[in-house]
């Protein structure tokens, strides 16, 4: 028996417990070994959800500056380091933050997604039961000139059901996952 009263769980630790031990009794009165589950006697704690803090002005500042340079090298600090991939990464921060879309459904994004002129992208993602969901998201004026930037170079020969978001050179693009 280990020592009581060092570790304090949250709630919502102990409603997974709560959560846990309830399937396990269910599936042992299923199962023929318990006559009753115990576990529905004891009440569930309350658990509200987290208050999630949104980014400042600065700090979504700084994030998109990050893009851009690398750390400086040790021996020459006062030589920035410009990133190869620093439009990419930008636009895909401003997009993140400006539609809430999650990594996979950004890293699933195709071109024929993309409207430009209304400033909306059709995003494939989960949904209710098995089958996906779609759902348009827009975007603002500078995300949108950030992910134009990405594909000015590709727009001549990209076809409909490329991706928009890539990694590895121009000539072997891959998806990125």
């Amino acid at each position: 028996m280990g020592p009581r009263g060092a570790l304090r769980l949250s709630r919502k630790s102990i409603l997974n417990v709560h959560t846990d031990l309830s399937a396990l009794w269910a599936w042992a009165l299923r199962e023929g070994y318990v006559a009753e589950n115990l576990v529905r006697c004891i009440d569930p704690p309350p658990v509200s959800p987290p208050v999630i803090e949104p980014l400042t002005k600065d700090e979504m500042t700084a994030l998109v500056e990050a893009c851009g340079t690398t750390t400086s090298w040790k021996t020459r600090p006062s030589i920035p380091n410009h990133r190869l991939t620093s439009d990419r990464d930008c636009a895909i921060v401003l997009l993140r933050v400006d539609t809430g879309i999650r990594t996979s459904e950004l890293c699933d994004i195709r071109f024929r997604d993309i409207n430009f002129p209304t400033r909306s992208i059709r995003i494939r993602g989960k949904g209710p039961g098995r089958g996906p969901k779609e759902r348009m998201v827009y975007m603002g004026a500078r995300t949108t000139q950030a992910v134009l930037r990405v594909l000015a170079s590709r727009l001549g020969s990209a076809a409909e059901d490329d991706r928009v978001f890539v990694v590895g050179p121009a000539e072997n693009p891959r998806p990125m996952y």
